[in-house]
C-alpha cells in the first residue's frame, strides 16, 4: 500500500476501534487459549508491556500466571482504554502507538503485541513498529507478536476482494490490504493478510532471534532483541543503526552521570589507514558507537552479508544531535582551521536554537597542547564536544583525553564538518550525496585530493575483496 493511503487507513483503524469499543470489549475478555502457547515467557519480576492491549484482557491472564509484575497497557484508542480502566482500575494503561511507542528506550523485559500488528499496512510503517518495539525492550528482551492467520477458506474470500480492489486502483493496495466485516457486517476493520514466512521474515529484518514460532489459527512469534557481535569491516567493528537508534544512545548517554560516549564515523579512507596504523585501529575497536560515513562501507557490510542499516556521515549526525539535544545543551567545537569553528558556531546557534556553543577553539592534536585545551573545554562545562583534528589524528586526542574531561558526556570525531557546515567548503548537492557519488563532486571541486578518491574508491575495493579472497584461500 502506498504511504498516503496507508496513513488514511490506520487513522480508519483507530476510528473504528473508538466505534465499537464498548461492544468489543465485552466480546473480548478471553485470550485462554492463544495464552497457552506463549504463557511459558512471562515471569515473575519483569517488566511487561501490554502493546495493543484493547480493555487489558492480557492483564486477567497474567494475573494468573504471576503475582510480581510490572504491567503497562498501551493502546490508541481512548474508548478502548476507557474500558480497561473500568475492569482493571489498579493498572497503568497509557494512550500511544504501535509507531510511537510512549516508552524510554530499553525500559520493558517482555513486550507483547497481541492481535494487533496486523492493523498496520504498508511494509514500511511496519519496520517502523518493529524498530519501537525493539528500541523499548531491554537487551535480550522478549517479544511475543500474534497476528490473525487469514489464509483460510472462511477469509479467502476477502483476500480476493481485495486483491480485485488492487487491481481497480491501479496496485495503489494490495491483495493483503483486506477488509473484515465486524459483529452486524455494518463496520469493517482492515486487516494485513501476513503469510507465516513473510511475517518471520519482517521480524527477523528487523534485529529480532526468532527463539519460537506457530502456524494456527493465529501466526506466534517469539523473538529475542539481537544483543550481537558488531559486524567488522577490515578489522574495525560497527554498530548496525540508523540515525534514530542513534540519536536514542546519545541522549541517553546525556542523561548519565559517569559514562562516556566515544562516538567514531569511519569511511573507506580510515579503514585503510588503520590497517596500517595498529595504536589507531586498537582505538577504532574501543570506541562507543561507530557509525558508517561512506557508501563503500556500505557496499562492504551487504557483501560480507552483515548488511548496516544506513550510512550517517559525520557531518550529517553533527546536525541531528544539535537539532535534537535537549533546551540548553552545551556544546564545544574543537579544532579546523583557524576561524572555522567560529564561523561553525554562528550558524549553529541560529539553526538550532536549543543549544548553545559554549566554546570554539582551533587548537592543535598535539600531545603538548591537551591540558591547555582540556581546562578550556572544561572551563565552557560543555556536554558534547566535535572534534575536526581530522583522522586519525582527532581519534587518537579523544582517546587520550576523553577520560579527563569533567563535563563531557558524548564526544564524536568529525573531520571536515565544520568546514561544510561554516560554508568554507561546499558540500556536493543531495542527490549526489544520496547515491553515494559525493566524491566526483569533490574531485571536480578540489581535483588535489585526487589521491584520497582514489584511496576511497579504487583501493579500497580492492583491499576489501582481497581481504575476503585470502579468508576463503
Amino acid at each position: 500500500m502506498r504511504q498516503k493511503k496507508a496513513q488514511i487507513q490506520l487513522k480508519n483503524v483507530r476510528q473504528t476501534y473508538e466505534e465499537i469499543a464498548g461492544e468489543f470489549s465485552a466480546s473480548r475478555m478471553a485470550l485462554r487459549h492463544d495464552f497457552e502457547n506463549y504463557q511459558k515467557y512471562f515471569k515473575n519480576g519483569q517488566k511487561i508491556v501490554d502493546l495493543g492491549c484493547g480493555n487489558g484482557r492480557l492483564l486477567m491472564l497474567l494475573k494468573e500466571k504471576i503475582k510480581d509484575f510490572d504491567y503497562t497497557g498501551i493502546d490508541n484508542s481512548q474508548s478502548l482504554l476507557k474500558e480497561a480502566r473500568k475492569i482493571f482500575p489498579e493498572a497503568t494503561f497509557t494512550h500511544g502507538d504501535q509507531l510511537e511507542i510512549p516508552l524510554p528506550a530499553e525500559s520493558c523485559d517482555v513486550l507483547a503485541n497481541i492481535r494487533a500488528f496486523h492493523h498496520i499496512p504498508s511494509k514500511k510503517l511496519q519496520l517502523q513498529a518493529l524498530e519501537e518495539m525493539k528500541r523499548v525492550l531491554k537487551p535480550e528482551g522478549l517479544l511475543i507478536l500474534t497476528c490473525w492467520n487469514l489464509w483460510n477458506k472462511k477469509q479467502l474470500k476477502f483476500i480476493t476482494e481485495a486483491g480485485v480492489k488492487s487491481i481497480l486502483n491501479f496496485g495503489q493496495s494490495s491483495y493483503k490490504d483486506t477488509q473484515i466485516p465486524w459483529g452486524t457486517g455494518k463496520t469493517k476493520r482492515y486487516y494485513y493478510a501476513f503469510t507465516y514466512h513473510q511475517l518471520k521474515k519482517l521480524v527477523q529484518k528487523s534485529g529480532f532471534h526468532i527463539i519460537e514460532s506457530k502456524k494456527g489459527q493465529d501466526f506466534i512469534i517469539i523473538a529475542q532483541k539481537n544483543v550481537s557481535e558488531r559486524p567488522k569491516i577490515l578489522g574495525v567493528p560497527f554498530d548496525n543503526v540508523n540515525k534514530k537508534e542513534a540519536l536514542n544512545t546519545v541522549f541517553k548517554k546525556l542523561d548519565t552521570n559517569k559514562e562516556q560516549l566515544f562516538i567514531a564515523t569511519p569511511n573507506p579512507e580510515i579503514l585503510l589507514a588503520a590497517r596500517k596504523n595498529e595504536p589507531f585501529q586498537k582505538v577504532l575497536n574501543q570506541t562507543d558507537l561507530n557509525i558508517p560515513d561512506g557508501f563503500g562501507i556500505m557496499l562492504a557490510s551487504w557483501l560480507n552479508r552483515t548488511p548496516l542499516k544506513e550510512r550517517v556521515t559525520g557531518t550529517d549526525f553533527l546536525q541531528a544531535i544539535c537539532n535534537k539535544a535537549p533546551q540548553g545543551t552545551k556544546i564545544f567545537l574543537l579544532g579546523a582551521a583557524p576561524g572555522v569553528a567560529e564561523k561553525t558556531k554562528e550558524v549553529l546557534e541560529k539553526r538550532y536554537p536549543n543549544v548553545k556553543i559554549a566554546g570554539t577553539f582551533a587548537g592543535s592534536p598535539s600531545q603538548e597542547e591537551d591540558v591547555n585545551i582540556r581546562k578550556l573545554i572544561d572551563q565552557s562545562e560543555a556536554k558534547i564536544l566535535f572534534v575536526a583534528f581530522g583522522a586519525p589524528k582527532q581519534e587518537m586526542w579523544i582517546a587520550r583525553n576523553l577520560a579527563h574531561l569533567k563535563h563531557i558526556k558524548v564526544v564524536m570525531g568529525v573531520g571536515g564538518a565544520f568546514d561544510f557546515i561554516s560554508g568554507t567548503i561546499k558540500r556536493a548537492p543531495y542527490w549526489m550525496r544520496r547515491i553515494g557519488v559525493e566524491w566526483l563532486y569533490r574531485l571536480i571541486k578540489q581535483p588535489s585530493r585526487i589521491g584520497r578518491i582514489f584511496n576511497a574508491t579504487i583501493k579500497f575495493p580492492i583491499v576489501f575483496l582481497g581481504s575476503k579472497f585470502k579468508k576463503r584461500t
